[in-house]
């Protein structure tokens, strides 16, 4: 079994990105996967459903959907399975982009821009889930009275999903409020210290580093989102099915 699963390093996942088309042209992932498997980023079912596939462009990309489900080491590992099996050329492109954001981590502007859509696509997502909140509690009054004892159990069943997504709802909310007021302080930084060097993500200082920390934050919320998301698509699906349902 491998040792970690998770999402990789979003500086890496963004490398990998931006050579998706090298990688795709240039590896044939067997290669490599003995070199992974022996890194413990892999394990033999990975092994096994990516030397299946009947094409080069297949494996890589079989390959590729696995490694970005690998957490943080599965992108050096990537890198060192090119490097010794002799794919020279995609490892330096690879490593030369990863270097170049590492030497050039995001600006205040950058920052700002990238939480404020963030800060958009947020109160979209808890607009909706309000509304379909609401419309939930509308489908249990108007069925509720007149519902079988079967059909008031899934009622309440899917009430309670309803209930569960609103305590998630508020979650996200607090966690977007704490981490405004973080960025808040941080462009308070930024302002008070206009004409200092600005201490970026991975230098060294003898102070802490907002940037990077900010960053981290945005992280953990696009998480966050991106689960609450996923649960509120699943009660727009258990509305829907109501809402199929009183068509009829």
């Amino acid at each position: 079994m491998a040792a970690e699963r998770g999402k990789m390093l979003a500086e890496d996942e963004k490398c990998i990105q931006t050579h998706i088309m090298d990688i795709e042209v240039e590896l044939d992932a067997k290669d490599i996967t003995g070199t992974l498997y022996s890194k413990n980023v892999i394990d033999l079912d990975d092994m096994k459903h990516i030397d299946a596939g009947t094409t080069r462009v297949e494996r890589t990309n079989r390959f590729l959907d696995i490694l970005m489900a690998r957490g943080t080491e599965a992108f050096p590992a990537f890198l060192h399975g090119l490097e010794v099996m002799g794919y020279k050329a995609l490892h330096k492109k690879l490593t030369s982009t990863k270097d170049s954001m590492t030497l050039s981590p995001p600006t205040e502007a950058q920052f700002r821009s990238q939480f404020k859509a963030l800060r958009q696509q947020i109160d979209r997502v808890l607009a909706e889930v309000d509304t379909q909140a609401a419309k939930m509690d509308l489908i249990f009054e108007s069925k509720g009275k007149s519902a079988s004892k079967e059909e008031l159990k899934v009622l309440r069943k899917d009430l309670a999903t309803k209930e569960e997504l609103i305590v998630f709802r508020d979650e996200v909310a607090a966690s977007a409020a704490n981490v405004t007021d973080n960025f808040n302080n941080m462009y308070k930084t930024f302002d008070e210290n206009v004409d200092q060097p600005v201490i970026l993500k991975g230098q060294t200082a003898g102070r802490d580093d907002p940037q990077g920390n900010a960053q981290i934050l945005i992280d953990e919320l696009k998480e966050q989102v991106s689960c609450l998301v996923e649960a509120s698509r699943n009660l727009q699906k258990i509305i829907s099915r109501y809402n199929i349902v009183n068509r009829e």
